[in-house]
């Protein structure tokens, strides 16, 4: 993971946990993937992966940047 930001800018941020309690799954990661500020400013560039466990999800979010490519 560290290459690969030192080769793109890219920042990929992963969190594992056990659930999002009352919030969304996706609302949740979306919450996280702002707080965390995943990717350069400006380039959008960051990817979140989520993993709920007891909830049995998993999210993806991708910055603006790479949003054409999950499309």
């Amino acid at each position: 993971i560290w290459g690969l930001e030192l080769a793109t800018q890219a920042e990929i941020g992963v969190l594992v946990g056990r659930t999002s309690g009352r919030v969304d799954s996706r609302e949740f990661a979306r919450r996280v993937f702002s707080s965390w500020q995943v990717g350069k400013r400006g380039r959008d560039n960051g990817v979140l992966l989520v993993l709920l466990v007891s909830d049995r999800k998993v999210e993806l979010l991708p910055g603006s940047g790479y949003q054409r490519l999950f499309d």
